[in-house]
């Protein structure tokens, strides 16, 4: 059966999620257009004269659909090793045919898959030549997984089964579509960000769980200004019928927003990477491979491949950390993280700048007033002025900047009132794993933390405050979607 586990009463749980739908084509047209060339070693003859060569004008944007097109031997050649591995593997037994649900017992299973795919069915299309491209191949792959694991318990074997499956496709496949000059085979995504509950409890909302929003939009300036409240669903169960304020004064009922108003939604949507479409050859790729930005390189993406055997350049990039201006602060961290790593003999240069200084103030509540100034609250400030700096790390690695290290701060100078006066708050810290060597990780992290305070202390601050208190498991703090170590 494919992708599909039998159990005693011959019927299997299902786990709800998005489905793809399946990239249909036609089996009876051949394109006459030329294969585009996927060799990456194009080489110069040993007596042609070098010479400057002027890079040829920029092409218009591809039009919408345009795809590049392989002809039948070349998708085989690339793609029938794959599918044989596949089909070899012990994890491919529920899906080297198409589910039979009468067979299996299970009425429901074309209600919930709407788009079943199997290997026999996958690899009779590469036979008749119905896969113009390799996404196409690839889309039928993932659709044939995310069924399985839509239809199947997270524990069964099966669900176990797709988990191996996938693995061992992207383990076989990533090189294929390297050498066909695309950038991965992989279906990337973001999850599902956590929310957070606008209860008084301020819970979150994680991954697949279920809750309760209401939006309010209103236009100002010719900008229209949106305003969500989220609960999740135990708050929600205990907001009063009448429903809640979303007034600035709690107590003002005139702007009420009834509870039957509030819409249920799941947090399960998956943001899938968008594509770029090479302007030369109409390969797609994803556009975080590529990494290519229409405001950095508005003249349009043209592919690896394709800049090699056209000998085009690739144009400088304005947009880097190092062209930021540089403060005192951050040469200071910049300096003493660059002589730590010279003094281990190992990793790249690392380039620290402060991205953001605002002027901010805080009104203090009368909740803080009675707990902390009983005898003269009349004496405690209105207002506590102080400065945000956002200060980010970054790692040259194969001549790329990759922003590692994130670091929000409150500081509260001379001119702050007391009991604020002259200290610095830790408000976020973050980190991603990118950085190389992995040994030195958390000791350039403590590098970047301890020059900041021994900065800090220099300008006279006599305090520094830090949250002992981190974040939940699959909370983003400052780095959406971080990669798990």
């Amino acid at each position: 059966a494919n992708g599909v586990e039998s159990n005693a009463t011959g019927v299997t749980e299902r786990l709800n999620g998005p489905l793809v739908n399946e990239e249909t084509a036609s089996s009876s047209v051949q394109s006459s257009t030329p294969l585009p060339s996927t060799s990456a070693n194009t080489q110069t003859p040993k007596n042609e004269e070098k010479r400057e060569l002027t890079p040829p004008p920029p092409r218009p944007p591809p039009p919408p659909g345009a795809e590049c097109v392989f002809d039948l031997m070349e998708m085989r050649k690339h793609l029938k090793p794959v599918l044989t591995q596949l089909d070899q593997c012990n994890a491919s037994l529920p899906f080297k045919v198409p589910v039979d649900p009468l067979a299996l017992n299970i009425p429901d299973y074309l209600d919930i898959v709407q788009h079943p795919m199997d290997l026999s069915t996958m690899n009779e299309k590469l036979r008749s030549g119905r896969y113009r491209n390799p996404w196409q191949f690839c889309d039928d792959m993932w659709l044939m997984f995310e069924n399985a694991w839509l239809y199947n318990r997270k524990t069964s074997k099966v669900y176990n089964y797709t988990t191996q499956l996938s693995e061992l496709f992207i383990k076989l496949i990533d090189p294929v579509m390297e050498n066909m000059g695309y950038c991965c085979g992989q279906k990337r995504s973001f999850t599902p960000p956590t929310l957070f509950c606008y209860g008084a409890s301020m819970c979150t909302i994680g991954k697949d769980e279920t809750y309760y929003w209401f939006v309010t939009k209103s236009n100002s300036y010719g900008v229209t200004v949106s305003e969500r409240y989220t609960y999740c669903a135990k708050c929600y169960v205990t907001l009063p019928e009448e429903g809640i304020s979303i007034s600035d004064d709690p107590n003002d009922k005139s702007r009420m927003v009834l509870k039957e108003d509030f819409k249920q939604f799941k947090n399960d949507v998956v943001e899938l990477e968008p594509f770029e479409t090479c302007t030369y050859c109409f390969r797609k790729w994803h556009k975080i491979c590529a990494l290519h930005d229409k405001k950095v390189y508005p003249e349009g993406f043209i592919c690896k491949t394709c800049r090699k055997e056209n000998r085009i350049p690739l144009p400088n990039n304005p947009f880097l950390a190092k062209n930021l201006e540089c403060s005192k602060l951050s040469n200071h961290l910049e300096e003493r993280v660059n002589r730590f790593i010279k003094s281990k003999g190992s990793g790249n240069q690392v380039i620290i700048r402060v991205l953001s200084v605002a002027e901010k103030e805080i009104e203090v509540k009368p909740l803080m007033k009675s707990k902390y100034c009983d005898d003269t609250p009349s004496t405690f400030p209105q207002k506590i002025p102080y400065k945000t700096k956002a200060i980010f790390a970054f790692e040259v690695i194969d001549g790329v900047e990759v922003c590692f290290f994130g670091l929000h701060v409150q500081e509260y100078g001379s001119g702050c009132p007391s009991p604020n006066q002259r200290r610095v708050n830790i408000a976020f810290l973050d980190s991603v794993h990118y950085f190389e060597p992995k040994k030195l990780r958390t000791d350039v992290y403590h590098e970047i933390l301890l020059g900041y305070l021994d900065y800090a202390r220099k300008l006279g601050y006599t305090m520094a405050h830090i949250s002992a208190c981190p974040p939940s498991e699959g909370e983003d703090v400052v780095f959406h979607c971080r990669p798990t170590d």
